[in-house]
């Protein structure tokens, strides 16, 4: 299964799957510890979010 086919059968069955993702994301992080999920975000303890060279 790959994700295209998921996402059509998602739809078939009446689940709006970008309703799906948003709340697993929602999920993960209120189970993630904040300080992973500031790093994944980019931001830093002193509060300076990290921005890749080239504004990426």
């Amino acid at each position: 299964m790959n994700p295209v086919s998921l996402q059509v059968h998602l739809r078939e069955i009446g689940v709006p799957p970008q309703r799906g993702r948003t709340s697993a994301i929602r999920q993960l992080v209120l189970q993630v510890p904040a300080p992973v999920i500031a790093k994944a975000l980019g931001c830093h303890v002193n509060g300076h979010v990290v921005v890749p060279r080239g504004g990426q």
